[in-house]
C-alpha cells in the first residue's frame, strides 16, 4: 500500500540545492511555504484593490467569481467598426455608466495602486 506523509522541514538555504536533488531522486514534492505565502498575499491584495473598484456587491462577486482577473483577462467587447465602437460608448454615455465622478474615483484609486 502506497501511503503519503506530510513533513515539514527547515534547513539552512546553503543545503537547499542538496535537498531538491534528493527530493527528485525520490520521487518526493517539495513545497515551499514562501511561495504559498506570497500567493495569498497577492489574492488578499487583488481582493483589496476588487473592493475599492467594483460599483456594487454583483460586481464585486462577479470579479470574485474569476479569481479578481489574476490568472486571465477580463472580457473586452470586440467592435467590427470604428463606428460600431462609438455608437457603443455613447450609448453607454447616455445611460450613464459611468458618471465622471466614478471615472475620477477610479482614476484616483488607481494613482493610489501605482
Amino acid at each position: 500500500m502506497n501511503t503519503q506523509r506530510t513533513v515539514q522541514l527547515t534547513i539552512p538555504q546553503s543545503d537547499y540545492a542538496l535537498l531538491r536533488h534528493l527530493s527528485y531522486d525520490n520521487g518526493w514534492t517539495i513545497v515551499e511555504q514562501e511561495a504559498e505565502d506570497r500567493e495569498a498575499e497577492r489574492y488578499r491584495r487583488a481582493e483589496e484593490i476588487a473592493r475599492k473598484i467594483a460599483f456594487d456587491e454583483e460586481d464585486f462577486q462577479r470579479m470574485k467569481a474569476h479569481d479578481f482577473y489574476m490568472y486571465e483577462a477580463p472580457e473586452q467587447p470586440v467592435y467590427a467598426t470604428a463606428e460600431e465602437e462609438a455608437a457603443a460608448l455613447d450609448a453607454y454615455d447616455e445611460e450613464g455608466y459611468v458618471s465622471d465622478e466614478e471615472v475620477q474615483h477610479l482614476r484616483n484609486l488607481c494613482k493610489i495602486i501605482a
